[in-house]
């Protein structure tokens, strides 16, 4: 009897595993802006009023924090910490902080621009497989992705996360982004 409840429990364990998503979208928390006050030639950040999301296990004070001391020191980040190659953010696994110039429509940086895209992106329903709350979101598109192309990937996600992607799009696992090569786009909450 004791084995046969030991199995049920094991086998009821294992189905709760198989139906959580296989990448749940990280949640973004909007932080207060952060004013950055000279350009900064070896970041590629300009002076100016810069929106923070934070995502994962990092503080919208730790991570103004950490952005303060790459702007002074860009070469000595806390360990397992980069710049996003694609993106303005800084990730550690599945954690991390991006920033958006306010009022530009493209941030400069080391590697590149983002593109903010106009307005916001309206989830109706709660989608928890997707890991999108219902709510308003911001994208920000990086590479040859418009902002059109982002939205028509970000539909397509939402209605089939397992299998719904488009050709060649991966949700990235170390942040809320969707890539395409050097191409993509993130989603974040305002």
């Amino acid at each position: 009897m004791i084995r046969h409840l030991a199995t049920l429990l094991a086998a009821a364990c294992a189905a709760l595993i198989l139906a959580a998503p296989a990448s749940a979208a990280p949640t973004t928390t909007a932080c207060p802006t952060f004013r950055v006050l000279h350009n900064s030639r070896m970041t590629g950040y300009r002076a100016g009023v810069y929106d923070m999301q934070v995502w994962g296990q990092v503080s919208c004070e730790q991570a103004v924090q950490m952005f303060q001391n790459y702007l002074q020191r860009p070469r000595l980040l806390p360990r397992g910490w980069r710049p996003d190659p694609h993106q303005s953010a800084l990730v550690h696994g599945r954690t991390g902080f991006s920033l958006t110039l306010q009022r530009r429509p493209r941030t400069r940086h080391s590697s590149g621009s983002v593109t903010n895209c106009p307005g916001t992106f309206r989830v109706v329903h709660d989608d928890p497989p997707a890991g999108y709350p219902r709510g308003r979101y911001r994208m920000q598109v990086w590479g040859t992705t418009t902002c059109q192309k982002a939205a028509s990937v970000f539909r397509a996600y939402l209605a089939n996360p397992r299998s719904g992607l488009p050709e060649g799009w991966v949700a990235s696992r170390t942040q809320p982004a969707f890539v395409n090569g050097r191409n993509g786009f993130t989603v974040f909450r305002p």
